[in-house]
């Protein structure tokens, strides 16, 4: 069921929307699977890519197939939404048996969202099965509690982080909420420095590689692609942090508190309408 609704022909992503973006991804795997480079051409011209290479590598392998062209690279993204289908059906089925694996799959297949990325190349869905992924890795940890191998499984859960890691700088974040959830785990607290060390090691090995993917290409480990394409928003700190994205008025001003992207004061607008509607 899963493959069926995030099923896409080629040729209906063959503009490769959103662009940018999704021309990007599939041009810099197509090239990293013919060894031409972890490059996009324009103009006769070979330029370094915004996004890190860990999902152009994951993309690269479909083109190594008969007839494939950039469009092929939607198969992949469409194996991963069905990966993250099945690993939320599969956590769901383990907290509360199989009628809320069903309900907890069917959900992420309602959540039309999550059916438009699986339409798109883009990183989003597998995202998202590293993500489960990772909460699935926890709670078989959790359910094995006196498992000697005490180490090994965090050093599973590190790697997954550090596959993530290399899709998506944002995904960072995943490290810190694993290290909170394992504050829990009577065994990571008697040996701390080793539990560290086991789950820190993979996103090490991607932040590694990151960085000498950046020092080599742009000339310091502290440049990015996205200072490269927009110097003006990400070589200014106030700039791609700020408060004023989450409390500003988002979008266009005369689309009212709910136009364009989804930010506090939209969230605070939403439930105070909803509260008082209630009420």
């Amino acid at each position: 069921v899963a493959a069926a609704v995030v099923y896409t022909p080629r040729a209906w992503v063959a503009d490769l929307g959103p662009m940018p973006d999704a021309g990007e991804y599939a041009t810099s795997a197509r090239n990293l699977a013919h060894l031409r480079g972890f490059v996009i051409e324009l103009l006769g011209r070979d330029y370094p890519p915004r996004y890190p290479p860990g999902f152009p590598l994951l993309l690269a392998p479909v083109f190594w197939l008969p007839g494939a062209t950039l469009a092929s690279a939607i198969y992949v993204v469409a194996a991963f939404a069905v990966l993250a289908v099945l690993l939320t059906h599969a956590l769901a089925r383990r907290l509360g048996g199989p009628v809320a694996g069903l309900l907890a799959a069917g959900a992420l297949l309602l959540r039309t969202v999550f059916v438009d990325w699986s339409h798109q190349v883009m990183s989003e869905t597998a995202t998202v099965a590293t993500a489960t992924a990772i909460a699935v890795l926890l709670h078989h940890r959790a359910q094995h509690a006196g498992d000697a191998r005490r180490h090994a499984s965090l050093v599973t859960i590190g790697l997954v982080c550090g596959v993530a890691i290399l899709m998506r700088y944002t995904n960072l974040v995943f490290v810190p909420a694993v290290a909170i959830a394992l504050l829990v785990d009577a065994r990571v607290r008697a040996s701390p420095w080793r539990s560290a060390i086991a789950l820190g090691a993979g996103p090490a090995f991607a932040l590694g590689v990151l960085a000498l993917d950046d020092h080599v290409t742009f000339g310091s480990v502290a440049r990015t692609g996205y200072h490269y394409w927009v110097p003006y928003w990400h070589t200014s700190l106030a700039k791609t942090f700020s408060l004023a994205y989450a409390v500003r008025q988002p979008g266009d001003a005369a689309l009212g508190a709910f136009g364009g992207s989804p930010n506090l004061s939209y969230y605070g607008a939403y439930i105070l309408l909803n509260v008082s509607s209630a009420w």
